[in-house]
């Protein structure tokens, strides 16, 4: 993990939690890494009852179920998760220590 250039450097005793989620250039040395892992940022989600595709955004990759569906004349409250479908988005997931 290098990137070079990235100004300005931060101390490590500096980072504290108004720094989550921000991107910070540090000096230290890189021991472990983890393999690359998908995270789902948005997931298409099928009603079991009209067949209706919603996608619903997963904060921090939380998985949560809609609670109902969004057709007005369909009651559903059963779905299946659809990973294949155009609008599931996914990001690449790493962790450095």
């Amino acid at each position: 993990c290098r990137v070079y250039n990235y100004d300005p450097l931060t101390q490590l005793k500096n980072v504290r939690a108004n720094c989550y989620g921000k991107y910070l250039a540090l000096r230290g040395t890189v021991v472990r890494v983890s393999n690359i892992k998908p995270l789902c940022t948005k997931l298409a989600f099928v009603c079991g009852t009209c067949g209706d595709v919603q996608s619903v955004p997963l904060p921090d990759g939380k998985y949560t179920l809609p609670t109902k569906c969004l057709v007005p004349e369909c009651r559903g409250r059963s779905f299946t998760p659809d990973r294949s479908s155009p609008l599931t988005t996914t990001v690449d997931w790493q962790s450095v220590k």
